[in-house]
């Protein structure tokens, strides 16, 4: 992201180093003053002055020796403490590393900024220790300033947040729980700020309800503002609404935003909030950058965070010194956690594609301190009926050459109706094995699936998040499962729990590869019925031609398999389990449909579909 080019400050810094050379000799002056100064004054007043008025000097002296605290000029301390910091802005604005400007147009455009969203492979500059050496003198000097006015906000804010940027986040924690009065709402704000940074998630989610409580309703309104978060008719539903009406679609929306529900707390919901604490500790300092604080550089702070790293931009064309724009830089890791509008609107209305991690121009970003995080495309979710329950069952593998390490790997699937009621879960912990099943089993109805996986080793964690649809046909109606793929078994499954430790966590093949599927069928006649069933394998993307060509039996290379077959089928159950071994042709890579259909006289027939990716 980059500024259009505006004067800045950045010709004072020019002469910055230059300030030694006359630093002493001018010490000397001041001092030479001072002494003549006092002189005449001590003459003059002896002069002029009643004797009673030295009296009451000496009594006000000796007042100030007892009690030192009596020669505190608030005022004084707080403009020393703005100066410092100011000072320490200048230090850092000059070794901004230099670039070149961006060109073309932008992306997205933020009142004066223009915002790119190409991601690169560049990593995080170290800070030069320039920097780091002015931020620790910053710090010494805001801590003498806190000891003194430990109820000044300003002071405990600036404090708190360049703790945090030194790296030392429980010393933050330390001095926002030094910050007075602690009943004020910005100091549980600060407290959650620094949980917050330190991860402890749970913790900042209670320090931040503190701090919301303990505002007014205008200006908790504000902090749980995500208008700039969301898009679409939600969020214009969201605008027309009053701020207590909003909270329906705001707990709905940060349930969703979990990042991890494997990981204690919500740590997207408290990475806004800080985000607001920034916000208010930088409103009233001096900015790391040229332009003034601004309603646009607060809109990228809540969509996007905090910059990593700042760099100055220099263009092959002739600038002035104050032309020179700022490059702001998000991190690399960034990920859109906040749902699409459509998951929030119906739990059951989008599906994993529709919900992507990496978006070509996301509207919002957050990178978890705790891992890299990546979607978790590989994998197999299904869903079995069960009367009025549904058994959801997922297979996941990882490839521990894949960043996933030797270490232990969790993973998890969770499923749940509403933000109100706790998931079902099932958990497994992975050590030297690849691949994980997990089942549970919830009430038939639309809900919300996370599977997830996280390795504390390797800071990497997964995750495909989407909503399902439990089918609610009538019990007498034809139905079918969902098909599961599996590995080619010693016998053929004949029901369920037989075939789940075969089921493949990747749904990969190669040509000439044996496997095997399982599928239910619901609402057969309790006499049994003749079946028709066909089993199609479908290249994606083929053109209609080919389709047509197929359809009326000449060879296709789009369609390497078709099977049809008949059976009669007895009715022992309310589900009917159904498992068949294939033997796949040769065929081009690719994705592939496969494609079951079944049929029955008198009934609409029905259809269960899976992506088979083929490898050569």
């Amino acid at each position: 992201m980059s500024n259009a080019p505006t004067s800045g400050l950045r010709h004072l810094r020019l002469s910055w180093p230059q300030r030694g050379e006359w630093c002493a000799t001018v010490r000397i002056m001041l001092a030479v003053r001072q002494v003549v100064v006092s002189l005449l004054f001590y003459i003059t007043a002896g002069l002029l002055l009643p004797a009673g008025a030295l009296s009451q000097s000496q009594a006000e002296q000796r007042q100030r020796r007892d009690d030192p605290q009596s020669d505190i000029d608030p005022r004084r301390i707080l403009s020393q403490a703005r100066r410092s910091q100011e000072r320490f802005e200048l230090v850092r604005r000059y070794h901004f590393p230099k670039g070149y400007a961006r060109t073309g147009e932008c992306d997205e455009r933020i009142g004066r900024l223009c915002m790119w969203h190409q991601r690169g492979d560049d990593e995080i500059p170290e800070e030069p220790s320039e920097v780091r050496e002015a931020r620790k003198r910053l710090i010494l000097d805001l801590e003498e300033a806190a000891v003194v006015l430990p109820a000044d906000d300003w002071i405990t804010g600036q404090l708190v947040k360049y703790l945090v940027e030194d790296g030392r986040a429980d010393a933050a924690y330390d001095a926002a729980r030094r910050c007075l009065p602690a009943s004020d709402w910005w100091c549980s704000a600060l407290t959650g700020y620094a949980l917050h940074k330190r991860g402890q998630y749970e913790a900042a989610e209670a320090a931040f309800a503190d701090a919301l409580a303990a505002m007014d309703p205008e200006q908790r309104c504000r902090w749980r503002d995500i208008s700039l978060l969301i898009a679409g008719d939600l969020a214009r539903d969201y605008r027309r609404r009053s701020c207590r009406e909003r909270e329906t679609i705001e707990r709905r929306v940060w349930w969703l935003a979990d990042p991890l529900y494997l990981y204690p707390g919500n740590d997207r919901l408290t990475e806004q909030l800080a985000r607001q604490v920034q916000i208010q500790m930088q409103e009233d300092a001096a900015p790391p950058f040229e332009i003034a604080w601004g309603s646009d550089l607060r809109e990228v702070v809540l969509r996007y965070g905090w910059p990593t790293h700042f760099e100055q931009a220099q263009s092959f064309g002739v600038r002035t010194i104050g032309q020179l724009p700022t490059v702001i830089h998000h991190h690399p890791d960034g990920r859109t956690f906040v749902p699409p509008p459509a998951a929030a609107e119906g739990l059951g209305n989008v599906g994993a594609e529709g919900w992507p991690l990496l978006p070509a121009k996301p509207r919002s970003e957050y990178a978890p301190a705790y891992a890299e995080f990546d979607s978790v495309t590989e994998h197999q979710l299904a869903l079995f009926r069960r009367g009025d329950s549904a058994i959801v069952v997922a297979a996941v593998e990882i490839d521990r050459e894949g960043g996933w390490g030797a270490g232990p790997v969790q993973a998890a699937l969770f499923v749940a109706h509403d933000e109100r009621s706790a998931p079902a879960r099932s958990t497994v912990t992975m050590t030297s094995e690849e691949k994980a099943v997990l089942t549970v089993t919830v009430a038939a109805e639309p809900a919300i699936a996370s599977l997830e996986l996280l390795s504390a080793d390797a800071k990497k964690a997964g995750r495909a998040r989407y909503g399902i649809r439990p089918p609610a046909t009538p019990r007498t109606v034809l139905a079918i499962s969902d098909i599961l793929v599996l590995d080619e078994p010693a016998v053929l499954p004949s029901y369920l729990t037989q075939a789940l430790p075969h089921t493949r966590g990747l749904l990969q093949a190669r040509g000439n590869e044996r496997i095997a599927l399982y599928w239910e069928l619901y609402g057969l006649q309790p006499q049994g019925e003749h079946l028709r069933m066909s089993l199609t394998l479908t290249r994606k993307g083929s053109n209609l031609f080919r389709t047509i060509t197929d359809w009326i039996g000449i060879a296709s290379e789009d369609r390497p398999l078709s099977l049809d077959w008949e059976e009669a089928v007895d009715r022992r159950y309310a589900a009917t389990p159904r498992s068949l071994t294939v033997e796949l042709p040769k065929m081009d890579k690719g994705t592939y449909a496969l494609e079951l259909q079944v049929s029955a006289c008198g009934r609409e027939p029905v259809i269960a579909s899976r992506e088979v990716v083929v490898r050569e």
